[in-house]
C-alpha cells in the first residue's frame, strides 16, 4: 500500500513538472485566486465611476464585474481555509473560472467597438488570468484536495 501511494505521488509530481507549476505555488494557489479576486473586486467596486470613463464601459457592467470578483474571492477563500476539499468543489471552482474567462472574452467582443484599449486590456487580461488559474487548478486538483502545512493558514492540531 505504501509503495502504491509513493508511486501515485511521484506520478503527480511528474505531471506537475510537465506543466511547470512551481512547488511553492501549488499550496498557495487558492490564496492567489482569493486575493486576486478580492483585490480586483474591491478595485472595481471602489473606482467603477472613474474606470467607466477610462475604459469606456458602462458603470453597471463594472459593478457587475466587481461583484462577481467578490463572489469568486469568497468561494476561493472558503476552499483555501478548509483542511480537506472535496474534488467536486475544486472542479466547481475550475468550471466557474473557465466560465468567467469566457464571459470576459465575450464582453471584450461585445464592447470591442466602444471600449478603450484600457477597457479591452482589462477584460482580456482578466480572462487570461482567470483562465490560467483554472488551468493550474485543474492540473493540481488532486494536490489541492488537502491543505498543506506550508499554506498561509496553519492546519488545526
Amino acid at each position: 500500500m505504501g509503495a502504491l501511494l509513493q508511486n501515485e505521488t511521484l506520478g503527480r509530481r511528474r505531471r506537475l513538472r510537465q506543466v511547470n507549476i512551481p512547488s511553492y505555488l501549488l499550496p498557495r494557489l487558492l490564496w492567489v485566486d482569493c486575493i486576486a479576486a478580492a483585490f480586483a473586486g474591491v478595485w472595481m467596486l471602489t473606482f467603477s465611476g472613474w474606470l467607466s470613463h477610462v475604459y469606456a464601459l458602462p458603470r453597471g457592467l463594472l459593478l457587475l464585474i466587481g461583484t462577481v470578483n467578490m463572489i469568486y474571492a469568497s468561494y476561493s477563500f472558503s476552499l483555501a481555509v478548509r483542511p480537506k476539499r472535496p474534488m467536486y468543489l475544486i472542479k466547481l471552482l475550475v468550471f466557474a473560472n473557465l466560465t468567467w474567462a469566457g464571459a470576459c472574452l465575450g464582453l471584450a467582443m461585445v464592447f470591442s467597438e466602444s471600449a478603450t484599449l484600457f477597457g479591452l486590456c482589462q477584460l482580456v487580461g482578466e480572462a487570461a488570468f482567470v483562465g490560467g488559474l483554472a488551468a493550474l487548478e485543474w492540473v493540481g486538483r488532486e494536490a489541492l484536495q488537502i491543505r498543506r502545512s506550508n499554506s498561509p493558514v496553519s492546519q488545526p492540531e
